[in-house]
């Protein structure tokens, strides 16, 4: 009989060593379709002959060769089309994969004073570095560049044409004596102006800008600057993740380090964002939110305590620019929505109301997690019930994540 179980057992092991084909089942729990969304499948499930991400290919029930990524922590992911109450099946196999563009990535612009900016096919984001915090100027928050005309990488190329000092030159020495060929110039290089794909047209400042969370004291918040050190954990082609790590602050009479992972998936307007708060010692109050540049009627915080938003109309006076809508997520209920204002002289000074915030307790050496990002008229959101109705199916989402079985 123990004759019968070894070898039972040893051609159980070199069925696993010989699998050269697994089907991956993704179910949906939801009434409605779930197109373009990321899955994700634990390395651990999948056969050893299968996780080198260079041997392998993955395909859809038609044969259709996908893109797929190993992440950092070792998951296998790629973009899943499964009807409502449904089920897709994906096969991975051994082979030689397809190479596809990369969708979702990011670096440190060191020629830019250290920005740390990544983008999917949607959106582009940025966070400000140390070379920004040397010079002295306060931009606090993220800052965004809203995409359109294509779903391929584009902020290299704004990049490299803002920071055409040749150009940028010429356009200041024409300045009097043709304005005219100055603005030209300048509109041919600045990433402040839309030549077809999107632009930065969104003012952060001193504030908390497109949905940063900050420790508060009261009701004054403690705005964390410029981030110290950077990790690039994934770089595409599906995912971008980095981690932030922030000087040391004093809060209330302890030393706090900031801990930020941030990840953006192709296809989705938000980032995952999961903050830590090391040397915290006891519950302290956060709040997560937008600057409001505008009329603080423009917010939008649901019944459910789950969702906050804001329109925000960029900094194009005259509205050629569209509107941006902002928006976070949560997990979990959070304590309250509120308003923070700004004294009359700092909302005259930096043009800005204050903040609209969702406020929450954080326990100490817990990770919290939230969902922040936007979406532009000029874009995949053509109003605000448009994205109102994003969030409200991206709450559902995460409440009901796409289930996944491998199946040999």
């Amino acid at each position: 009989m123990k004759k019968i179980l070894v070898l039972m057992l040893a051609g159980s092991a070199l069925f696993s060593c010989q699998t050269s084909k697994v089907q991956i089942a993704v179910s949906n729990d939801l009434p409605q379709s779930r197109n373009r969304e990321i899955v994700e499948v634990p390395m651990k499930k999948i056969p050893k002959t299968l996780r080198n991400p260079e041997e392998i290919v993955l395909t859809d029930a038609q044969g259709k060769a996908l893109s797929f990524q190993k992440t950092y922590d070792n998951k296998l992911i790629f973009l899943a089309n499964v009807p409502g109450y449904g089920v897709s099946k994906y096969t991975l196999a051994k082979g030689t994969p397809e190479k596809f563009p990369n969708m979702a990535q990011g670096r440190q612009y060191p020629e830019r004073l250290d920005d740390m900016a990544w983008e999917n096919d949607l959106m582009g984001f940025r966070a400000y570095g140390p070379a920004l915090q040397k010079t002295g100027e306060k931009s606090f928050g993220y800052d965004l560049f809203i995409k359109r005309g294509t779903e391929f990488p584009v902020l290299d190329t704004l990049y490299a044409k803002e920071l055409d000092h040749v150009t940028r030159q010429r356009s200041r020495d024409l300045k009097k004596t043709n304005p005219e060929e100055s603005l030209r110039l300048w509109r041919s290089i600045s990433y402040h102006y839309d030549r077809g794909h999107g632009l930065d047209c969104y003012s952060v400042g001193p504030t908390l800008g497109a949905g940063v969370t900050a420790l508060m004291v009261g009701d004054s918040i403690v705005y964390p600057y410029c981030y110290k050190e950077y990790e690039i954990l994934d770089n595409g082609p599906l995912r971008f993740t980095v981690k932030l790590t922030f000087n040391p602050e004093n809060y209330e009479g302890q030393e706090v380090v900031e801990q930020r992972l941030i990840s953006l998936d192709v296809g989705s307007n938000l980032n995952k964002s999961e903050i830590l708060y090391k040397g915290l010692k006891k519950e302290a109050p956060i709040a997560t939110g937008f600057v409001m540049h505008d009329s603080p009627q423009r917010i939008y915080a649901n019944k459910g305590m789950r969702i906050l938003s804001y329109t925000d109309p960029t900094n194009t006076a005259d509205k050629s620019n569209g509107e941006i809508f902002l928006g976070a997520v949560f997990p979990k209920k959070v304590k309250v929505f509120k308003k923070i204002y700004f004294s009359a002289s700092k909302a005259k000074k930096i043009k800005a109301y204050g903040h609209v915030v969702a406020e929450n307790e954080y326990k100490p050496n817990k990770v919290f997690t939230y969902y922040f990002g936007a979406g532009w008229t000029k874009a995949n959101m053509p109003n605000q019930q448009a994205w109102i109705d994003y969030l409200k199916g991206f709450e559902q989402r995460i409440d009901s994540p796409l289930k996944v079985s491998v199946q040999r």
